[in-house]
């Protein structure tokens, strides 16, 4: 397979100008003034669920914790949600940073769910409240209609008004 590409499409740059670009795009790269590195694992990452190679560490600069789901941006794939597993502790802080490793994976922000999760459970509270409310009905009606059918029964009237009594009513 073969690819033309048009003159007016190349630029031919010197090492020297690849050198600089690389330390520019490095220095963009690196991150500094953060309050804590933490270690998150992609939402929708199925590939290893349980495994610990996939929890990467990300600067944060603003309070969180264990569980908060925050929107990462990583070196190479952008933007994506996360949740946050642990805290790097100030040990394996120091000896990341004794080795040279250099952030380059940040927080970007918390993501606030409450509104989310109250509207979901208002919608699970609301069915409770309907099949309960439906189950309560269903009891009245079934009352009602032992009573319009006891009549002039004096049998079914003593059996009904026995069952009312164990009934609650």
């Amino acid at each position: 397979m073969s690819f033309w590409i048009p003159k007016r499409c190349i630029k031919i740059i010197t090492n020297q100008e690849y050198e600089e670009g690389l330390k520019v795009e490095k220095a963009i790269n690196k991150i500094t003034g953060y309050k804590n590195l933490v270690k998150c694992k992609y939402v929708n990452d199925t590939s290893c669920l349980n495994s610990k190679k996939n929890n990467l560490l990300y600067a944060a600069f603003e309070p969180l914790t264990v569980g908060d789901y925050v929107v990462v941006k990583s070196k190479n794939h952008g933007l994506g949600l996360a949740i946050v597993i642990e805290f790097c502790d100030k040990e394996e802080k120091q000896r990341l940073l004794s080795v040279g490793t250099s952030i380059e994976r940040e927080v970007c922000c918390k993501c606030d769910l409450e509104a989310y999760e109250t509207r979901v459970n208002s919608r699970k509270r609301k069915l409770e409240l309907e099949e309960l409310l439906d189950k309560r009905v269903e009891e009245k009606n079934k009352i009602e209609r032992y009573e319009r059918l006891c009549g002039d029964d004096p049998i079914a009237k003593e059996l009904l008004n026995e069952l009312k009594k164990l009934s609650g009513e």
